[in-house]
C-alpha cells in the first residue's frame, strides 16, 4: 500500500473497511503476540484480520465463532464465514445447521435465507429431520414470509422435497389443502405423483417408473431421515 499503489505519496491514507479499534488490537497483537477476542469485536476483527491477511488471529476468530454456534445463531455465522473466505468454519456451520435442522428453522435467522442458500439446503442428502412433514412445512414458512418474491422459488424448492415419504394423511389433510401448492401447476404435479406412490399395491413397487420420487425406506437410528433422503437420490 505504501509502496507501489497511488496512496505511497500521501500523508493521510484513509481506510474504510477497518474499524478503528480493531485495528488498534491488531496493531497492538503484532507487537504483542497476544489479542483478546470478544462476542463484542469478533466481527471486526475477523473482517479486518482478513483484510491485513493476519492468518493467525483470523483462524483465532474462526475458532471463536464456532465454539458459540447454536440454533439461533447458525445462520449469521453462516454468512460471515462465507463472507470472509472462511472454507472451515463455513463447512462446520452448514453441517450444525443440517444436523439441528429441526431447531434452527424455528428462528427469525431462517427466514432470512437468500434464495441460493435454501435451495441448497433442501437440496441436501445430510438433512436430519424427525420427518419429510417438517421439512415441507419449513419450506412453506420462507415462502410465506416474503410471498411476492419467493413464490417463483417454490417450485424449484418443492422438487427436493420428498412428499411421497410423508404419509398420506398429511399429503390429503395439509399439503392438498395448501393454496401456494394446489395453484401451482409444477408443485401440483409433486403432489399427484406423491398420491399415486401411495396408491400402489406392495408387490407393485418394482414397477415404479425411474422417475418416481420416493421409496420409503426407513431404518432405525438416528440417521434414518438422512438414509431415506440418500435413498432417494439413489432411486431417481
Amino acid at each position: 500500500m505504501f509502496t507501489s499503489s497511488s496512496k505511497k505519496n500521501k500523508d493521510l491514507v484513509v481506510i474504510r473497511q477497518l474499524e478503528s479499534s480493531a485495528l488498534q488490537l491488531l496493531i497492538d497483537f503484532v507487537y504483542s503476540g497476544k489479542i483478546s477476542i470478544t462476542e463484542q469485536n469478533v466481527q471486526d476483527l475477523l473482517a479486518a484480520s482478513n483484510l491485513l491477511q493476519l492468518q493467525e488471529v483470523k483462524n483465532a476468530c474462526c475458532d471463536f465463532l464456532q465454539a458459540q454456534i447454536c440454533p439461533t445463531n447458525v445462520i449469521g455465522i453462516i454468512a460471515i464465514a462465507d463472507l470472509h473466505d472462511c472454507t472451515k468454519l463455513l463447512t462446520r456451520s452448514e453441517l450444525y445447521f443440517k444436523q439441528h435442522f429441526s431447531d434452527v428453522v424455528e428462528g427469525e435467522e431462517f427466514l432470512s435465507l437468500s434464495r441460493g442458500q435454501i435451495v441448497k439446503l433442501i437440496a441436501s442428502d445430510e438433512i436430519t429431520a424427525p420427518s419429510e412433514e417438517k421439512i415441507c412445512e419449513s419450506v412453506i414458512r420462507w415462502v410465506k414470509h416474503d410471498l411476492d418474491s419467493r413464490k417463483k422459488v417454490l417450485p424449484q424448492l418443492m422438487e427436493h422435497v420428498r412428499l411421497p415419504l410423508t404419509s398420506k394423511d398429511y399429503i390429503l389433510k395439509n399439503v392438498v389443502n395448501e393454496p401456494l401448492l394446489i395453484n401451482c401447476s409444477e408443485c401440483k404435479d409433486y403432489v399427484f405423483e406423491a398420491l399415486q406412490f401411495h396408491l400402489l399395491k406392495l408387490e407393485e413397487l418394482i414397477d415404479i417408473p425411474h422417475n418416481i420420487r420416493a421409496k420409503p425406506i426407513q431404518p432405525d437410528g438416528y440417521f434414518s431421515s438422512w438414509w431415506t433422503r440418500y435413498q432417494w437420490r439413489n432411486i431417481r
